[in-house]
């Protein structure tokens, strides 16, 4: 019998593992399970207000400083649709340094669907073409992202 893990169970195994380094180099904070599944969830949700943001129209991202410029009302309405998450990225730079780029945002918060979730029969040339044409649509939003930040 095949045993599957879903991606929230997945989560949770690497989170524990995570929960010892933790504990070693940043004794000065409770680890838990449940701490850093509130910090994952959190990050996730801002990186999507900054996405958002950053596809708006007229928003530039100053790769020196790590802020998103964008006009009042672009600005209002990030705050408006992501609440604190969208307050975080209009008024504070994306975390990024020598430990994590921005690709790696866009990699670990990544929506694709893992392998084996949307199998396609291998006569289906419609679904084929179909996932092509969104592979191609994905590779071309990430690769807009990235030559923002250059």
């Amino acid at each position: 019998m095949t045993t599957f893990i879903g991606k929230k169970s997945a989560l949770k195994e690497i989170f524990k593992s995570f929960i010892p380094a933790l504990r070693r180099d940043f004794r000065h904070r409770e680890w838990t399970l449940i701490a850093i599944e509130n910090r994952y969830t959190y990050l996730k949700f801002t990186w999507r207000a900054f996405r958002a943001a950053e596809s708006r129209s007229g928003t530039t991202y100053d790769e020196e400083t790590g802020l998103l410029h964008m006009s009042d009302q672009t600005k209002e309405f990030i705050e408006d649709v992501h609440g604190r998450h969208g307050r975080a990225i209009t008024t504070k730079p994306l975390l990024i340094n020598d430990s994590i780029t921005a690709t790696q945002w866009a990699e670990i918060f990544a929506s694709d669907t893992p392998a084996g979730d949307d199998v396609i029969a291998p006569d289906d040339d419609e679904g084929f073409e179909a996932a092509e044409r969104r592979e191609r649509r994905e590779a071309s939003s990430m690769n807009s992202f990235v030559w923002s930040l250059m």
